[in-house]
């Protein structure tokens, strides 16, 4: 009876939070039903993304987690413990009816550090093969609402295109020059549509 009470203790303390955001002492994650997206920001508002969605691309199709045919299923707040410590996490799952592609969120916030991780994992729920070239895990771009909300920051850290390739540290406010990978990338390939008109916008290749 002690281990029941226990688990019927937290439940009732994950669901006194809003079902659709988690927050500590140094960061709030939330999910916006009305246009589908994501958001995080921390406790000072000094630093935050706002739009965020999750975009995959087939060699036939293209979509996008908060375009119309996107169905979300649920919202879930849980506890979770992984090498870094113990925290908190707001899961956000659905599927694309357009490719019966299933996505979940894990929007995680640690009880003790001064951090946050997304990881989003991508299921195919059809009968047939679907071929993949690209997936953006984390994907906002202004003419989406996509907006980071920043007071200090001058350069981003990107990734290369595979572990032989150094990466890039970009200054923000200069132009951004696409790197070419120097090898075989394994049938990965990066999107080829520009995500804006601006020279500014910033792409990284997630490895």
């Amino acid at each position: 009876m002690k281990t029941i009470f226990s688990a019927l203790l937290l439940v009732l303390s994950l669901m006194s939070q809003s079902q659709n955001q988690q927050t500590n002492n140094n960061f709030q994650v939330e999910f916006n039903p009305e246009n589908s997206t994501l958001s995080f920001h921390d406790s000072a508002n000094q630093f935050g993304f706002e739009g965020l969605s999750a975009v995959i691309h087939t060699t036939k199709v293209s979509f996008s987690t908060s375009e119309n045919g996107f169905v979300w299923e649920k919202t879930v707040l849980q506890q979770f413990i992984d090498s870094l410590g113990t925290g908190n996490s707001l899961i956000v799952g659905g599927y694309s009816r357009k490719i019966k592609m299933g996505v979940n969120f894990h929007l995680n916030v640690y009880d003790s550090l001064p951090g946050l991780t997304i990881e989003v994992s991508f299921t195919n729920r059809s009968s047939d093969d679907l071929n993949v070239y690209s997936v953006e895990p984390i994907h906002a771009t202004g003419s989406e609402s996509g907006i980071i909300t920043t007071t200090n920051f001058t350069k981003a850290l990107l990734n290369a295109a595979m572990y032989y390739d150094a990466g890039s540290i970009h200054t923000l406010g200069t132009p951004f020059i696409k790197g070419t990978p120097s090898g075989e990338t394994k049938g990965g390939k990066m999107h080829e549509n520009e995500l804006s008109g601006n020279t500014e916008t910033v792409e990284s290749w997630w490895n």
